[in-house]
């Protein structure tokens, strides 16, 4: 394992990794720019160097100052996090020329998956199915061309896009005349390429991604996927794992995605995203060939570390990923609650069906994304209870004299919940683990409409399937 590694980002990644970094006893260098001097990642490395001023392009973004950084501290790799440098293949191939371990894919899976045009012909290599659509267009008399093949409406997008940014829908021959030009320029200031590619738009379709892990020697596992359907602006607002597919189709998709990985011997974390039509047909989009914001909920379904293996693959060392798949904690179903007034009526209903994935009988505490809504104070990190400075709280903790659980007098064999049910206030403080939650300390989750999922209280909310 590594001694020392160096942090290219800042804000909460930077603190998820170096807290998984001090578990493992590696030590931590943050870089950051003049504007992040007293940031909170600046005060928990062990060491910190300034890279630049408060412009991220003139800190951050800048290779040689980040490069420079890791030499000089003596950092034997770097994790980019995400953002920023994570998924430039150029700054992980000047890693490489000067000795230091790039924690991700290689610069050559990155350029070969980082465009959506590349990510297109390896999914047509590997027998996964994409979209009807076009490599890279020439100019408004091809796109106009392809449109008319193809069928409108149809979708414009940067083929070094991301983000739910670089897209636009076509409806005709005279939107596209104007269009497409605008789309090339939007490519351009947005990604610095102004290559476009088209597909045919689907007018009511899932989004579902699938998590893999790989370990460059050719073995891919996955870890489950992620319905995150809920947008705004092609923006994801709420991510559900697993998803609500029917499994048969689940498991085609969780296939596919590992398929494709393996094709490319994909290194590290990485997310392929698909999107599934009302006639249960799917498609592969692209992939993110980084670790993503919504990790954490693929963390929680599973109990995986996945920062943890990152540092493991990169320092080559033996993991998970040498598996045929990851296990998965259960997820709640039709969970209504039995009244319990004596425990201050906390939440309940909920049952152990087995694993999503490989349907062994597993840990209850798993839950969708959406439950994180209401528990995220509580479940916000999963398993650093031992390492928690704070002991766990209980209910005979409880300052309210009213409280029922108070000096441990619950009525009950457990004698606490995730939070105190009569004044809401949650039980484990924000960043400590909840590895010794009970089964009930979660929200109330009803059953989940047709075409739709429910949070907590039975609130729906539609999905367009």
């Amino acid at each position: 394992m590594f001694k020392k590694i160096l942090i290219a980002n800042r804000g909460e990644i930077a603190l998820r990794i170096i807290r998984t970094a001090r578990e493992m006893g590696v030590k931590t260098v943050v870089v950051y720019s003049t504007a992040d001097e007293k940031s909170l990642p600046v005060l928990l490395a062990d060491e910190s160097v300034c890279v630049g001023p408060p412009a991220s392009t003139d800190s951050y973004l800048k290779v040689q100052n980040v490069i420079s950084a890791a030499l000089m501290t003596g950092a034997e790799a770097i994790h980019p996090g995400y953002g920023f440098l994570a998924e430039n293949p150029d700054f992980a191939e000047m890693c490489r020329d000067h000795g230091i371990v790039f924690i991700g894919p290689t610069p050559e899976s990155m350029r070969e998956l980082g465009s959506k045009a590349g990510g297109r012909e390896i999914a047509a290599a590997s027998s996964v199915p994409t979209v009807p659509g076009t490599g890279v267009l020439a100019d408004t008399a091809a796109a106009l061309a392809a449109a008319r093949d193809i069928g409108y409406p149809v979708l414009l997008k940067a083929s070094a896009g991301g983000g739910g940014r670089g897209q636009k829908v076509i409806r005709s021959d005279e939107e596209m005349q104007k269009g497409f030009s605008q789309a090339q320029e939007e490519a351009r200031l947005y990604f610095g390429d102004p290559a476009i590619i088209m597909e045919k738009f689907l007018e009511e379709f899932r989004h579902v991604e699938v998590q893999v892990m790989g370990d460059g020697e050719g073995h891919v596992i996955h870890i489950g996927e992620r319905d995150c359907s809920i947008q705004r602006r092609n923006q994801k607002l709420i991510e559900e794992a697993p998803s609500t597919l029917p499994d048969d189709l689940r498991q085609e998709i969780l296939a596919a995605g590992v398929r494709l990985a393996k094709h490319v011997n994909y290194a590290g974390a990485g997310t392929l995203e698909f999107i599934v039509d009302r006639a249960g047909n799917y498609y592969f989009m692209e992939m993110n060939t980084r670790i993503q914001v919504e990790h954490c909920v693929s963390e929680m379904i599973s109990g995986l570390d996945f920062v943890r293996l990152q540092l493991q693959i990169a320092a080559g060392e033996a993991c998970i990923c040498s598996r045929k798949t990851s296990s998965c904690r259960a997820t709640p179903s039709n969970a209504a609650s039995t009244p319990r007034p004596r425990q201050g009526f906390p939440p309940g209903g909920w049952q152990n069906r087995g694993c999503p994935l490989c349907g062994r009988p597993q840990d209850p505490r798993g839950q969708p994304c959406v439950q994180r809504l209401f528990h995220s104070a509580a479940l916000r990190q999963p398993h650093r209870q031992a390492d928690c400075p704070r002991r766990q709280p209980r209910a005979g903790d409880c300052p309210h004299e009213a409280c029922p659980g108070r000096d441990g007098d619950s009525g009950a064999e457990d004698d606490h919940s995730a939070v105190y049910p009569h004044h809401g206030q949650p039980l484990l403080p924000a960043g400590c683990g909840a590895d010794q939650l009970p089964e009930d300390a979660h929200a109330d989750v009803k059953a989940a409409p047709a075409n739709g999922v429910s949070l907590g209280g039975g609130l729906p909310f539609r999905l367009k399937v």
